[in-house]
């Protein structure tokens, strides 16, 4: 082989990984922005759904495309009842939240001592005996489990949702973080939904005070794959 052809195989491949590279990059930031992402969940707020130290996927496409770092949307889906949501609260902007949303425009929603009442009716079952966790079951047909833990969570007045948000909530409904959501009313527009959750694909139990072992052994192989209702 001649000096000058090695050097025209040496660019070629040289080409030929760089376009290898730069497609998965472009694959990457396409799922990265428009189809999936990770979320890693840091608090109870969600118990028993989703747990510290649940790492999520979440769909991007769930309420339509979006373009990144902008409101408005390429295409449009619906929020449903139930939906466990990743989303921007509109006086906190840039930090995201995981909740779910029980409340849809027009719905008149309260929460009384942990339980939701809406449109004047109760939804969630009364614990029964010393059991903290209940049902909640949706106008769809959605149902799904929450804890209650003192001090409970109640709202001051029944609140209306307006055209164009939902009512979010996490289904702890005690945390000290629910409470002061509920000062400013837990309604979100619905542009600021930035997906709905679909499955656990890796879990990690958060350390002990006292340490609790190497990130190996507190992998919660159980949770792993486990889809999101």
């Amino acid at each position: 082989m001649t000096r000058r052809k090695a050097e025209r195989e040496a660019r070629k491949i040289i080409r030929d990984y760089s376009l290898a590279i730069g497609a998965s990059v472009l694959v990457a930031l396409v799922i990265r922005f428009f189809l999936l992402e990770a979320y890693r969940m840091p608090s109870r707020a969600m118990l028993p759904a989703v747990e510290p130290g649940d790492t999520i996927f979440v769909s991007k496409f769930a309420y339509g495309l979006r373009v990144p770092g902008a409101e408005k949307r390429l295409t449009d889906r619906p929020p449903h009842y139930g939906d466990i949501a990743v989303l921007e609260f509109p006086d906190e902007l840039g930090r995201e939240y995981i909740k779910r949303i029980v409340g849809m425009p027009g719905d008149k929603v309260k929460l009384d001592k942990g339980m939701l009442v809406l449109n004047g009716k109760s939804v969630t079952e009364p614990p029964k005996g010393e059991d903290l966790c209940t049902v909640e079951s949706l106008p769809n047909g959605k149902s799904y489990p929450i804890c209650l833990e003192p001090p409970l969570l109640s709202t001051e007045e029944t609140i209306t949702v307006p055209e164009g948000s939902v009512f979010v909530v996490g289904d702890l409904r005690t945390s000290p973080n629910e409470i002061r959501r509920m000062k400013t009313q837990g309604l979100v527009p619905e542009a600021r939904l930035h997906g709905r959750a679909q499955f656990v694909w890796l879990s990690i139990q958060p350390p002990t005070a006292g340490g609790g072992g190497d990130w190996f052994s507190r992998i919660r192989f159980n949770r792993m794959f486990k889809g999101i209702h």
